[in-house]
């Protein structure tokens, strides 16, 4: 045989490929192909639409079959079907995961943004305030009053200032014990 085959030997050649595990070789000798088998088959439909554009998934070789990945002819998309992290990508799918990751991304900044709140409005008390107050030294409540004040008092406070009016000789010592 030629290397140029019918369309009704292609449906048999097809029949037998999708039917059978007769190996690709097998089938290229016995049809006398000058090319790969996979030039002349006919895909298989899958029986499940696409999602872009609803025209039939196919499977384009046994092993994608087993594999359940499936494509779309008409527009590209390319699926699996045993719950398998696949990744399309086609314009369809491409743009279905960049939703799909700013809604993710939106709800996660919610979250945040409400834990936040809840924090603040446990730490925000005066009972909350009063007991933090009741954990630290004498000298740290003294340098908090300072701060209080410069801070309420000028326009631009400065740590200088802030340790001069505690008396404080470190405002290094501070800055860490305060954060």
């Amino acid at each position: 045989m030629s290397s140029e085959i019918s369309s009704q030997q292609v449906e048999e050649l097809s029949e037998f490929y999708w039917d059978t595990d007769v190996s690709t070789k097998e089938l290229q000798d016995y049809f006398g192909l000058s090319r790969p088998v996979h030039r002349y088959i006919n895909p298989l439909a899958a029986g499940e639409e696409c999602p872009n554009c609803s025209a039939v998934l196919v499977y384009s070789s046994r092993s994608a079959r087993q594999r359940g990945e499936t494509e779309c002819r008409a527009c590209g998309h390319a699926g699996r079907g045993d719950g398998w992290s696949y990744r399309c990508a086609c314009d369809y799918c491409s743009t279905a995961r960049a939703e799909e990751e700013r809604r993710r991304s939106k709800e996660a900044l919610q979250r945040a943004i409400e834990r936040y709140d809840e924090h603040r409005e446990q730490v925000s008390t005066t009972k909350h305030a009063l007991w933090a107050l009741s954990k630290i030294t004498r000298r740290q409540k003294l340098f908090l009053r300072s701060f209080m004040q410069v801070v309420e008092e000028s326009e631009h406070p400065t740590w200088e200032e802030i340790c001069d009016r505690a008396g404080v000789v470190s405002e290094r010592s501070y800055v860490t014990k305060l954060v």
